[in-house]
């Protein structure tokens, strides 16, 4: 038995691509302080909670970018 056996993944939506905090703040340049304060006052969507782990779905983002003329 292979240490990872033990292990549950939770399923996802098929294609569905999740970002963490690091990698949305690479994708915009800034820092992930800045991430969680532009979550904060609503300039940002909220991540969504997966287990312990809070992460963005790049289609809300995505969704995010087109709605404020960034893409």
């Amino acid at each position: 038995m292979s240490s990872n056996a033990s292990v549950t993944v939770a399923p996802q939506p098929t294609g569905a691509v999740f970002l963490n905090v690091k990698e949305v703040a690479r994708r915009y340049g800034v820092s992930t302080r800045h991430i969680w304060r532009m979550c904060d006052v609503g300039d940002l969507p909220r991540p969504l909670k997966l287990g312990n782990a809070c992460r963005w779905a790049l289609a809300d983002l995505e969704k995010w970018e087109n709605g404020r003329g960034k893409k």
